[in-house]
């Protein structure tokens, strides 16, 4: 009984320790990222548009190119740690998705900026505006919000896991302790009535 509440609680924690990990170095990291690269193409939005709208010299027009070409270096390099960590056909899928739509917009942002170098604000304001632009934007944000929304369930389902798998082995636990002691009880009395016979038969053999 011993051995076996001792395999119990090796096996037991194993378990828990290799589904916490999943959880901890897998699906949470790659929400995390996923909620990082959402922030990030929003930031990179806001930064084309400060490009556009708030750039009346070349001085402030090189300071906005750098901070939105800044943003696009963040937002790819977050791109490409998400990428390493995505596991399942979905995952996969979904991302080639937003992959396509924001390679789309992104060509539309170096129109735009390429616009502005040119002088022409007002037709890079017009680009930016165009509901062509906007719609290759949504489908891109779209993409990634479906890649958010997966990542949380992914992660949320392994919590759940994690912690039914705590619960059963809390239960395991629980029946392996009172086999032993059914066990040590049974050894007991069999020891006394196994002790007791003996000398009975002892005592009338005398008498």
């Amino acid at each position: 009984p011993a051995a076996g509440q001792g395999l119990v609680r090796l096996q037991r924690p194993t378990e828990l320790e290799r589904a916490a990990t999943t959880v901890s170095q897998v699906w949470l990291p790659a929400q995390n990222q996923a909620e990082a690269i959402g922030m990030a193409v929003r930031d990179v939005r806001l930064k084309l548009y400060r490009l556009v709208t708030g750039s009346p010299d070349f001085a402030t027009l090189d300071k906005n190119q750098t901070a939105l070409t800044d943003g696009l270096g963040a937002l790819s390099e977050l791109r490409q740690a998400y990428q390493d960590r995505l596991s399942t056909p979905r995952q996969r899928d979904t991302y080639e998705r937003f992959t396509g739509a924001w390679n789309a917009y992104q060509n539309i942002q170096l129109q735009v900026v390429e616009l502005m170098i040119a002088g022409d604000k007002d037709g890079a304001l017009k680009l930016v505006l165009d509901p062509e632009t906007g719609a290759q934007n949504e489908a891109a944000v779209a993409s990634l919000t479906e890649a958010i929304d997966l990542a949380r369930s992914q992660t949320d389902a392994n919590v759940l896991a994690t912690a039914d798998n705590a619960t059963s082995a809390k239960l395991t636990a629980l029946v392996a302790t009172a086999v032993a002691l059914a066990v040590a009880v049974a050894a007991m009395l069999f020891a006394l009535f196994g002790i007791a016979r003996p000398i009975q038969r002892m005592t009338g053999a005398m008498g």
